[in-house]
């Protein structure tokens, strides 16, 4: 039987970006190297406390990060869907300055609405 829909992936809402999985990666980076750089210097429980602390700290920082991203992204759709269901017969663009460009489906202009 031929598959007409998409395979099974997780939501594009539930995915770690590609910046998050660099930051986790580079936390873990970092925590790899205060460990080996403690353990040289100087070999004690504490050293590697200092490191565990350090890459918990990073790794921490780096999720709140991801988080961050990952809730602007969504306030972002949001405002898309919320734009889209006010002007239903328009398409909806968000400009860099943050206004709305909405175009006529049937006739492909601009369109301006009227004052309210």
């Amino acid at each position: 039987m031929k598959r007409t829909s998409r395979p099974a992936t997780r939501p594009a809402h539930r995915r770690l970006s590609t910046t998050g999985a660099r930051a986790l990666v580079a936390a873990g980076a970092t925590f790899t190297a205060a460990a080996a750089v403690c353990a040289c210097w100087k070999p004690s429980r504490e050293a590697f406390t200092l490191a565990a602390s350090i890459g918990a700290a990073a790794a921490f920082a780096c999720a709140l990060l991801v988080i961050a991203r990952t809730l602007r992204a969504h306030h972002r759709r949001v405002e898309q869907l919320l734009a889209a269901r006010r002007f239903p017969h328009c398409h909806v663009k968000r400009l860099h300055s943050g206004t709305w460009f909405l175009t006529d489906r049937s006739t492909g202009r601009e369109y301006r609405p009227g004052p309210y």
